[in-house]
């Protein structure tokens, strides 16, 4: 790997990193996922995938986001996911092989249930 292509590798995961901290920490304090952090976490998954795969690699993982985006918006309006939710699974998924894609669906999965177990749990005892 040669220079240039191991700090766009690095950039590429700052920006991933640092836009899924602060999209859960403004999600934890305001209950939004503000548009920029969704772009900033997708900017960066086009540049680790344009780094670490070919132009077909990164085709089929736009492919895949697109697909992703679709299906999880129409779940958005059955009122199962929010509008910051898909956004931010699809910026993930720009990021990724489309190999790996079940294993983070599962685990997004995981930690929303431990999550809205929280929420029924804390206005249970509210009551």
């Amino acid at each position: 790997m040669s220079i240039t292509v191991a700090a766009i590798v690095v950039v590429g995961k700052f920006l991933v990193f640092a836009g899924l901290l602060s999209a859960a920490a403004s999600d934890v304090a305001r209950r939004i996922i503000p548009n920029w952090l969704a772009l900033t976490v997708g900017a960066g998954g086009v540049m680790l995938r344009l780094a670490t795969a070919s132009w077909h690699g990164m085709w089929v993982s736009m492919g895949v986001a697109g697909i992703l985006f679709v299906a999880l918006r129409l779940l958005s309006g059955f009122g199962m996911f929010g509008g910051g939710d898909v956004k931010l699974t699809t910026a993930v998924a720009l990021g990724q092989a489309p190999a790996s894609m079940l294993s983070i669906l599962l685990g997004i999965g995981v930690a929303g249930g431990a999550i809205a177990v929280f929420y029924l749990v804390r206005d249970w005892t509210r009551r």
